[in-house]
């Protein structure tokens, strides 16, 4: 069994950027049995053999109050059914904010691992004026302290020999702090009039008296007659008005940034499915199993891989922003709105979370402690537009929507487009909650309180290792049910005959269904098709329209195969109205398997998933066909 040493600290103290550095993508995520808490385990290969490193939630204290922070405490403890006992900890501090996060470290010294301090952010603390005699706190804590600048990977070196020094026995346990009178079992705070007889407080009043007697004399702080410069951009970036105006801005370019820039990759990919499945049709003689590799398995799965670089690029931005520090700041400002409909700016981060897909948002309310709001907050997250809707909002734009650009390109109508089509979910997700806190599940909201983390320039590297793990996830998405489901359509599509299928044939029977949204058959089997995994939606299009890799048909195919594509009587089938349609139908409705199951798990009843896959259906079906019936009514799109 290999040696465990978990990853511990307060939130936005940089744990996670540390872990990443050390593991990379040698990670695996997971939940532990039982319990809906996540489990990410990396591996360090040493001189000494491979270490199994845990990054565990971000915690302020060991006292368990939530699903995450019983989870850290029973791990530690070796009590966490599924995680093996550990040989060590690494708790991860704020050095500009020794006095906050010594409050954790004083917990974790009386668990009796060996244990190891990491000051992060040391570049921050002497921006900040701040000064720390590194020896003489090591001395005090009778644990290794490192200083560390994790962002730029400054002190992995002397982290990695620490960690040796853990797995070789050469660090010893801690000594307890000894907070507690061995006699009558209660806490040492000095204070009893101050605290009173309630164990919690007395407890806060004796670790905090512990933690100023460590610091004194080996911390000082310059004084400073100026604001520092986070302090002077908070307050414009958390301003009312002038926060949210920067932020529709960030959002904005970021969505025009990701339809340009993304373009010339696209059409690498293109060419390269494109000359794949001739390459193969050069060779395979013809019949059923040359049509089934070409179209429905390079053509099934090409015609999605070719939306990767946008995909990339949509987790790049994400990553910079929150490594940054700025999507703190955005939570910071939708608690005034949350605050309104009966959420607190606590539901956001679950929220902006699932833009990039809606199974880490749904899961990331865990630390939400009211039932209530977690469940509200579970129940709208679906409602972001995650990035397996973007190759249909991307290819529809580019199709339908005119390419008009402003302040010489900056910004266009199409990324103007593409950012309302994410901000439409997150609109309609706010009457929603506002129904649902005054319906189902009524109930008052707590006040949010959250820690504004310093800004910091974001690695490079760490950013791009995360953007390429998702990555990693599309492909992987792409080459399991993106391959079986283009098999089943393509299969479908091809029997009992070319001209007389079974796909055809359930087309036409849901057909009267689907034509008050303007769709014919085509259309709505592409999106009946793509109801278990939204990413289908492309390949079934493809073979709908009768997109053939054979004859060198690529992405591009796919657009003027729609663009051509005609009602039987020779009218034109799509125009902006149909295309709006089926992106608002898109953006609202619950396709995603994967998604129903992990709210089924998160909120422990069918009920529940049930619930929010019936409510976003019928949402997104009235929305759809009330937008294009008023449309068509005005003839604008038509």
């Amino acid at each position: 069994m290999k040696p465990a040493i978990a990853f511990l600290g307060n939130p936005n103290t940089g744990k996670t950027t540390l872990f990443n550095a050390l593991t990379g993508l040698r990670q695996q995520v997971g939940n532990y049995p039982g319990v809906t808490v996540e489990r990410k385990h990396g591996q360090l290969t040493t001189p000494h053999g491979v270490v199994e490193l845990i990054d565990l939630p971000g915690t302020y204290s060991l006292a368990a109050q939530s699903p995450d922070e019983e989870v850290v405490a029973n791990v530690l403890r070796g009590h966490q059914k599924g995680e093996q006992p550990l040989s060590g900890v690494v708790v991860i501090v704020d050095a500009s904010n020794l006095k906050r996060n010594l409050y954790l470290v004083s917990q974790v010294l009386e668990v009796g691992l060996p244990t190891i301090v990491v000051l992060n952010m040391m570049d921050i603390a002497k921006r900040r004026g701040v000064t720390i005699d590194v020896t003489a706190l090591e001395k005090r804590l009778g644990v290794p302290v490192i200083p560390m600048k994790a962002n730029v990977g400054g002190g992995v070196t002397q982290l990695n020999a620490a960690l040796m020094q853990v797995v070789a026995g050469q660090i010893k346990i801690p000594k307890p702090v000894g907070l507690r009178d061995p006699e009558t079992g209660k806490w040492q705070s000095g204070r009893t009039d101050a605290c009173g007889d309630h164990p919690i407080a007395q407890e806060a009043v004796a670790r905090y008296n512990w933690i100023r007697g460590v610091l004194h004399g080996i911390v000082f702080q310059v004084p400073s007659t100026r604001s520092h410069f986070s302090d002077r951009l908070d307050k414009v970036l958390t301003h009312r008005v002038w926060g949210t105006v920067i932020f529709v801005i960030v959002m904005l370019f970021m969505f025009q940034a990701i339809y340009s820039w993304a373009g010339p990759l696209q059409d690498m990919i293109d060419n390269g499915v494109s000359a794949l499945g001739e390459w193969v049709g050069s060779w395979m003689p013809s019949g059923v199993l040359k049509d089934l590799v070409q179209d429905g398995v390079i053509g099934g799965v090409g015609s999605v891989l070719v939306f990767l670089p946008q995909i990339v690029f949509l987790f790049l931005f994400i990553a910079f922003l929150e490594d940054c520090g700025y999507m703190a700041r955005a939570a910071f400002l939708m608690d005034r709105l949350f605050a309104r409909i009966g959420l607190s700016g606590k539901s956001f981060i679950p929220m902006l979370s699932s833009f990039a897909c809606a199974i880490p948002g749904v899961m990331a309310t865990r630390t939400i402690e009211n039932r209530r709001d977690r469940f509200v907050t579970i129940l709208v997250s679906p409602l972001m537009s995650c990035s397996a809707r973007l190759p249909v909002y991307t290819l529809l734009i580019a199709a339908f929507v005119p390419s008009v650009t402003w302040m010489g390109g900056l910004l266009g109508f199409q990324g103007a487009m593409l950012f309302a089509m994410h901000a439409l979910g997150f609109a309609v997700a706010i009457p929603i909650v506002w129904i649902l806190k005054r319906t189902v599940l009524k109930g008052a909201t707590p006040p949010f309180v959250m820690e504004l983390p310093s800004y910091k320039m974001p690695s490079l590297k760490l950013v791009g290792w995360r953007a390429l793990d998702r990555a990693k996830t599309f492909v992987q998405s792409a080459g399991t049910i993106i391959l079986a489901m283009s098999v089943v359509i393509w299969a479908l599509s091809y029997f009992p005959t070319a001209d007389h299928n079974y796909f055809a044939m359930m087309g036409h029977a849901i057909e009267p269904l689907v034509k008050p949204l303007g769709w014919d058959w085509r259309i709505g089997m592409s999106v009946l098709a793509a109801f278990p995994a939204r990413e289908v939606v492309i390949a079934a299009m493809a073979t709908s329209f009768n997109v053939n890799v054979a004859d060198g048909d690529d992405s591009s195919g796919i657009l003027q195969a729609l663009q051509n594509a005609t009602w039987p009587d020779g009218a034109p089938l799509f125009g902006l109205a149909v295309a709006m349609s089926v992106m608002i139908f898109f953006a609202l409705c619950c396709q995603c398997g994967a998604t129903v199951a992990i709210i089924r798990r998160e909120t422990n009843s069918w009920k529940w998933a049930g619930f929010a896959f019936a409510y976003m259906t019928i949402l997104a079906y009235l929305a759809a066909a009330i937008v294009y019936q008023v449309m068509a009514y005005f003839g604008v799109g038509i």
